[in-house]
């Protein structure tokens, strides 16, 4: 495991993702309230970088992600998504 991360709760359920390359593991501060769930990624792939939910044309002309929107570092103030090649979380 290259990276983790985890909130205090209870776990909920544990799944395998649809291409069976991670381990999501729900986790719920209160398991009745939907509201306090956090999702936990677990895998062994390497982050490549972080892309800004302010980004605009993400996509090149064949439907790759254009590295010059790739961030080394999280941005400040905005939702972002890490990416992780060909996955986005």
């Amino acid at each position: 495991m290259k990276c983790c991360s985890y909130k205090i709760g209870v776990i909920v359920e544990i799944m395998d993702s649809s291409d069976g390359r991670y381990k999501l593991i729900t986790i719920g501060q209160d398991p009745k309230d939907i509201y306090t769930f956090t999702r936990l990624v677990v895998g062994n792939e390497t982050l490549i970088g972080y892309i800004s939910s302010e980004e605009t044309n993400v996509l090149d002309d064949n439907g790759n992600v254009r590295r010059e929107k790739i961030s080394a570092t999280p941005p400040e103030g905005v939702a972002y998504s890490d990416y992780y090649g060909d996955q986005f979380m």
